[in-house]
């Protein structure tokens, strides 16, 4: 609908052109009508721009409405940001759990006082990742032997007289390992090139690199170990997996950062010595015998095509492993449960995500199903609302009180007024019962807040133990690489993240329901045409983003072998009041999402 073709000025002069028509007259003799004739004109027009808009805003609503029923619950959850975080752990050997927990501090927007308040942001890994108690101390090219500080910072400490630049595409990496840790099984090493914009190109590279330890194959991998790609395998075969939405977020985020890791599946440990017997070839004997720790080395044997100058800047690690923003909420004390039907609160300052346990006094194993009808609840689960019902109106229990105590008051005074004196005892206790109920509700101000809720149908009086994660949402995007957080069973000197915190979105609004319907609807979770990726970004990306313009253009193709290849250039316009690091980060997020939807 044209909204400008309906304004107030514009329908007068319909009118008038019309009305000039049908009684005989020219277009310009309508400015001698009578005044009242066009006042009455006037009036018309008026109430006619205000129906039109009224129209407009009714299609709003309704869509609003739609997209709100039709949506999959999942779409209006709140989304957890993500990040690659370095962590050693302190004992020899360490596998990640979905409970550990990586506790971080950010300064809390809008604050005036000088003395800034932080807000702690609680960040669980990926699980299954196979740690140990090794650091990479040396890294070495055909050109210089490199000494690793403080995680990134690199020394050169040994550089060739014989070769200015590297001639191998070879990488040495010299570890220093608990000697507890018997083997490099299952264990994945990280990769990235801080900052270059052919990392996308360079990772494609490091899929096809050959690694050796005592002048011996090793067998690899690319991506992580089978146990983790094994349960996401399951999703689509186990219901319970297929509806863990924790565990979708793990394959989503695994999916993004899985080019960068490497992962030994060898029953392998090299010897110990100082130097590999190649450095021989390529470094001067005094220089060598400066080198006086003994590390365990890997060789890496990348493609020819591989571009020397990037090598000394090689990143990699053994410590590393995707990171989640949830925190795990335990409860104090339990819950008791009254036989038939329950409803408990869910408290967080945070955003509500999921649900992580349930456990009873009696052993019973909650299990979470869909909300239908109260009669149809099963003993032995529970279902999770959000603002109580979701009626076909925007009023919830809250509001339906407060509308019942101002409809009594107002018949109170009403009935009142007739004069009878057993009406007048009846609405006494009547606004005795109201004064209760506004006193109920101000003492529960903090229900108000809490917008989810657990239903339960227990056949006998128990107690239960309730586990549940929140989400700090969009707040916890943009924390930089280097950060440091803080967890009891990791060294704490060097955890720190590998890159920005980005991804993390707040329940979508009336606006980004829309978006989100549209992208439902229209891709199906597939990626085809032009308008697929538009429509893609303004559902990932929400009111971040201000417009998306898509160009095809060629592109001079990586691989010297190859001409021109088609290209799809996405310019995305992000609001004024977005800081250049966090165009960077939203653009990168939307970049992987698309990534992995393409291929």
């Amino acid at each position: 609908m044209d909204l400008k073709r309906n304004k107030k000025e514009v329908v007068k002069s319909r009118l008038k052109q019309t009305s000039a028509k049908i009684w005989g007259y020219q277009e310009s003799e309508t400015e001698g009508f009578d005044p009242v004739i066009d006042l009455m004109l006037g009036a018309c027009a008026y109430e006619f721009e205000r129906l039109s808009t009224e129209i407009y805003t009714s299609q709003s609503r309704i869509l609003e409405k739609v997209a709100q029923i039709l949506l999959p619950e999942v779409n209006l959850r709140p989304s957890p940001s993500y990040a690659v975080i370095h962590g050693k752990p302190l004992n020899p050997e360490k596998t990640t759990k979905k409970t550990d927990q990586f506790i971080f501090e950010k300064e809390l927007p809008g604050k005036s006082s000088d003395k800034t308040e932080q807000k702690k942001l609680y960040f669980s890994p990926v699980p299954d990742f196979r740690l140990i108690d090794a650091e990479v101390v040396l890294m070495a090219t055909s050109h210089e032997i490199i000494r690793i500080n403080d995680l990134i910072l690199k020394e050169t400490v040994v550089r060739s007289e014989i070769h200015k630049i590297p001639h191998t595409n070879k990488i040495w990496i010299g570890l220093n390992i608990n000697s507890a840790v018997e083997s490099l099984i299952n264990v994945s090493f990280y990769f990235d090139w801080f900052n270059n914009p052919d990392t996308p190109d360079l990772l494609k590279l490091l899929k096809i690199s050959r690694w050796f330890a005592d002048n011996k194959s090793v067998a690899i991998k690319n991506g992580f170990n089978n146990e983790i790609e094994n349960k996401h395998n399951s999703e689509t075969s186990d219901i319970s997996s297929y509806l863990d939405i924790n565990l979708k977020t793990e394959k989503r985020i695994n999916q993004f950062f899985e080019d960068h890791f490497i992962t030994i599946t060898e029953n392998i440990l090299p010897g110990k010595r100082r130097f590999p017997e190649e450095f021989s070839d390529f470094f001067s004997s005094d220089d060598l015998d400066k080198m006086k720790d003994e590390l365990y080395w890997i060789e890496i044997e990348l493609p020819e095509i591989f571009p020397v100058d990037y090598l000394a800047s090689t990143f990699c690690t053994p410590a590393a492993f995707p990171i989640i923003n949830r925190r795990l909420h335990d409860s104090n004390r339990p819950y008791t449960l009254n036989k038939d039907l329950n409803i408990i609160p869910i408290f967080a300052d945070d955003y509500f995500y999921s649900i992580h346990n349930i456990a009873s006094s009696n052993h019973i194993n909650y299990q979470e199903v869909p909300f239908r009808r109260v009669s149809d609840f099963a003993p032995g689960t529970y279902s999770v609302r959000s603002e109580g019902v979701n009626r076909f109106d925007e009023r919830d229990a809250y509001e339906y009180i407060q509308y019942l105590i101002e409809l009594l008051r107002e018949e109170h005074v009403a009935f009142k007024s007739l004069g009878s004196s057993l009406i007048e005892k009846e609405l006494d206790e009547l606004q005795i019962i109201i004064n209760r109920l506004r006193l109920s509700i101000s003492k529960s101000k903090d229900l108000q807040k809490s917008t989810h809720f657990i239903i339960m149908k227990s056949e006998l009086v128990e107690d239960i133990w309730l586990e549940f994660w929140s989400t700090a949402g969009a707040f916890s995007n943009n924390m930089p690489l280097g950060t440091a957080c803080k967890n009891n069973d990791f060294d704490n000197k060097n955890l720190k993240l590998l890159t920005s915190t980005t991804g993390g979105k707040d329940p979508p609004d009336q606006v980004e329901r829309i978006s989100l319907f549209k992208n439902e609807l229209l891709t199906r979770n597939r990626i085809v045409t032009s308008e697929d990726i538009r429509t893609t970004c303004f559902a990932e990306l929400g009111n971040e983003l201000k417009d998306v313009k898509i160009t095809h253009r060629p592109i001079q193709a990586s691989n010297r072998n190859t001409g021109f290849q088609n290209c799809i250039h996405i310019i995305l316009t992000f609001r004024n009041d977005k800081s250049e690091i966090e165009k960077e980060n939203l653009t990168s997020h939307i970049e992987k999402i698309l990534t992995t939807w393409l291929n």
